[in-house]
């Protein structure tokens, strides 16, 4: 099925073309930077701060769903974000020019990312107007 097809946002497109690019680089420590920099070390911390304002807001209706997310970010981000950090360390090793490369997918990973989430915010905004 094409992007076209499926009507899929631009946003959304980019995200997915730059993680296919990753993926076909064929380089290990390239896709365990952006797994480990632009995922595992970043969800934790927005899964967090989204379960403390819904909390906030409807402080007995969402125990369930408050549950399941404070024990996927203790999953992810303790023991995964962990390994995922090792395992970039290990890819990278001693290599000068692996840590600058994978630094730059890093960056540019999360600028995908942030273009992402910025999309989903404007398209649920016009869905209110």
């Amino acid at each position: 099925m094409t992007f076209e097809k499926a009507k899929i946002p631009e946003e959304a497109k980019h995200f997915m073309n730059f993680t296919f690019q990753v993926i076909n680089s064929n380089k290990a420590h390239l896709q365990a930077a952006v797994f480990t920099f632009g995922r595992e070390d970043l969800i934790p911390g927005m899964f967090i701060s989204l379960i403390k304002d819904l909390n906030q807001q409807f402080p007995d209706s969402i125990s369930g769903m408050k549950y399941y997310l404070d024990r996927h970010i203790e999953v992810d981000g303790g023991h995964h974000g962990e390994l995922s950090l090792k395992m970039t360390n290990l890819l990278c090793g001693e290599s000068e020019d692996k840590w600058k490369e994978a630094t730059l997918h890093a960056v540019e990973s999360l600028k995908h990312r942030i273009l992402l989430w910025d999309g989903i915010y404007n398209e649920i905004i016009s869905l209110n107007k």
